[in-house]
């Protein structure tokens, strides 16, 4: 079948060594008697398998890799053995050889009747004998691309050997730089660490990892489809960040936060984050290792928190303050039953949080005091349990703080820290209902009800967090902030809104009547509203004081503004009827002197449909069409060409106009 003279004369190229292999292929397909099969093939060609010049050799195993890399080969169990014999032995044959004996392999591995005994033999040979950093970049992708196959392809076999493949594997894999072949590695190490039995060598696992950590890389410029530094420092850390090595990677990651570079600070910190994340989806297994590492994370973690910097790195500090919720989100979380492991792991982190915490509390002149509330903040932001407690303890820290120091800065320093926390609280839903949270909110309420930018700095932060008191201080904080509206104080607006957050009913029905009954100051408050949902129930009613006159010129031009500025929300699209505004609207006698009422024609006329266009068009056809033209431009040219389709009466008077 074979040209053999050809190839042991060693007279032929590539594309020879091709064409015969494709001759071999359709033979393989074609029924013959006897049938011909690949070892047929490799009997006819003993002379050059044999052959003492390595080239000739060379020739006649091409061939046969070449056959069996071909889709439509195929093997028989028996056919499989015999050839992971025969290329397991061309390992040890010439160097030159090697890349199509690992092709060869590659191809073998593919095989779904390769049975057990000879996959672990191909294994052991290719653990053996291939020195897989001596090989180029192709071949080594080859040999990656196979066992990562294997893992996927045959993982009740690989469990069975899981110590050969995981050792063999990361030797072959030791000193790779070639960022594809890396990806490629990274992406299997994780696989190996989520499937594999391999507790036993999860050290080894995390060291050939951690000398990537963190990566170092930059791809060659102008190279499309090149690998990126994200991709790979993204590979890297789904195999560190694996909980089978935190008790690993919890050290590398606090020692490179040690680093000068904000990259390695970031990379370690997002890695954290991961490792964090997926330690806590395990249901409290590893708790006993946080509980030996809490005093190290944490000491790490202060210094990029509270560390007082030159020029510290936003991204950073705002990391570390994450790592310090999730950690606590953690270690704080009762998971089952719970355990002794789980309790010592949180009470170690918390004391030794509060002992860095509570000093600052009390010295509201520095910045400390601040960095410490951030930090106590992110704690009560991290479930109930955490916040409780954190609250218990720093609330009533900050009322003796308060009452010990009487300047107008420190105080506000007070209520700035005390807002963050609480509204932490509200975040994780806990409720407080003890004397000091009396005390507390009676602090705010004294702040509210004095006024001034200090009052509405407490309105607003107290609002924010009032999930964390029950329904008669809500209604104590409405009061109070309603007040501040009435006396002018803008802010107050805003802090109702996000009352409304907490309680959207004691708004809407106590709240928002009695704006609407102040003649001045309450038409801000209700444009504030409108960002809690208020919309569709307070414009209507605004629009029809505007059009009846109620509201005076200069607060008819903030309404337009405020109502022009205004996106709405998908529910208030649903909830709003553009017709009947938009009819009210263009009956205004002010209508054609306000430019912003433009815009505010124009958002409305969006929303028309040809079900609920009617009684517009027939409220434009009724006006001028010389001096109210804006008006009736800005209404036409927004509407859909369906709505446009039903206003023919508009459409052909506009056209008279035009021709006239």
């Amino acid at each position: 079948m074979v040209d053999v003279p050809t190839l042991l004369s060693g007279s032929y190229d590539q594309s020879w060594l091709e064409s015969q292999a494709q001759l071999v292929c359709s033979k393989l397909t074609t029924t013959t008697s006897p049938p011909y099969t690949i070892v047929t093939l490799i009997e006819s060609l003993g002379p050059a398998l044999t052959h003492t010049t390595t080239s000739v050799r060379h020739g006649g195993l091409t061939i046969i890799t070449l056959v069996l890399d071909n889709p439509s080969t195929q093997l028989h169990q028996e056919d499989a053995g015999l050839l992971t014999m025969f290329y397991t032995d061309r390992l040890r044959d010439h160097h030159s050889l090697l890349p199509s004996t690992i092709q060869g392999l590659a191809a073998l591995a593919r095989c779904q009747n390769l049975s057990y005994e000879h996959l672990e033999k191909m294994l052991n040979s290719v653990f053996s004998e291939v020195m897989v950093q001596q090989q180029v970049v192709k071949d080594r992708s080859m040999v990656f691309t196979m066992l990562a196959r294997l893992l996927r392809d045959r993982l009740d076999d690989i469990k069975s050997l899981a110590t050969q493949f995981t050792v063999g594997y990361l030797q072959a894999c030791e000193g790779e730089k070639d960022p594809r072949n890396l990806l490629m590695i990274f992406s299997t190490i994780s696989s190996m660490l989520a499937i594999l039995p391999i507790s036993h060598l999860a050290e080894d696992v995390f060291e050939s990892l951690a000398v990537y950590f963190p990566v170092d890389f930059t791809p060659p410029s102008g190279l499309v489809g090149s690998v990126t530094k994200q991709q790979l420092v993204e590979g890297l850390r789904q195999g560190l960040a694996h909980p089978r090595l935190a008790e690993w990677t919890i050290g590398l990651l606090l020692e490179k936060l040690e680093s000068d570079l904000e990259s390695a600070k970031v990379d370690s910190l997002q890695t954290l984050l991961e490792l964090v994340r997926r330690c806590g989806e395990r249901e409290g297994e590893g708790r006993e290792i946080w509980a030996r590492e809490v005093e190290g994370v944490w000491a790490a973690l202060k210094k990029e928190t509270m560390g007082i910097r030159m020029q510290a790195s936003k991204e950073v500090m705002e990391l570390a303050g994450q790592a310090v919720r999730e950690v606590s989100r953690m270690l704080g979380t009762v998971v089952g039953l719970g355990t002794p492991e789980q309790d010592i792991a949180w009470t170690r982190w918390m004391d030794r949080l509060w002992d860095d915490c509570k000093s600052s509390l009390s010295q509201p002149s520095t910045k400390l005091m601040g960095l410490a509330g951030v930090v106590l903040g992110q704690v009560a932001r991290s479930g109930i349990r955490q916040a409780g407690e954190v609250l218990t303890l720093a609330i009533p820290a900050l009322y003796n703080t308060w009452e010990e120091h009487t300047g107008p800065e420190a105080r506000r320093a007070v209520l700035e820290v005390a807002g963050v926390l609480l509204q932490g609280g509200g975040v994780s839903g806990v409720k407080l209902e003890q004397e000091w949270m009396d005390k507390m909110f009676a602090v705010f309420l004294s702040a509210i009800a004095a006024g001034g930018a200090d009052g509405v700095m407490a309105g607003v932060t107290m609002a924010r967090a009032a999930g964390v008191v029950g329904e008669k201080q809500q209604s104590e904080l409405a009061l109070g902030l309603v007040e501040g509206v009435r006396r002018g104080e803008e802010g107050m607006g805003t802090a109702l809104a996000d009352l409304a957050y907490w309680n959207k009913d004691l708004v809407e029905k106590k709240v928002i009547p009695q704006l609407f009954e102040m003649e001045e100051h309450g038409l801000s408050a209700l444009c504030r509203m409108w960002e809690a949902g208020f919309y569709p129930s307070t414009v209507p009613m605004m629009v029809d004081r505007l059009v009846d006159g109620q509201i005076s010129l200069e607060h008819s031009t903030i309404f337009l503004s405020q109502l022009a500025g205004y996106s709405l929300t998908e529910a208030d699209k649903k909830s709003v009827d553009p017709a009947a505004l938009l009819v009210r609207l263009v009956q205004w006698t002010g209508c054609r002197d306000e430019e912003k009422v433009g815009r505010v024609l124009a958002g409305l006329a969006e929303l028309l449909t040809q079900e609920n266009c009617q009684q517009v068009g027939a409220a434009l056809v009724k006006l001028d069409k010389r001096q109210d033209m804006g008006i009736i431009s800005s209404v036409a040219g927004s509407v859909t060409a369906g709505v446009l389709g039903e206003w023919s009466e508009l459409v052909d008077s506009i056209i008279d106009v035009n021709e006239g």
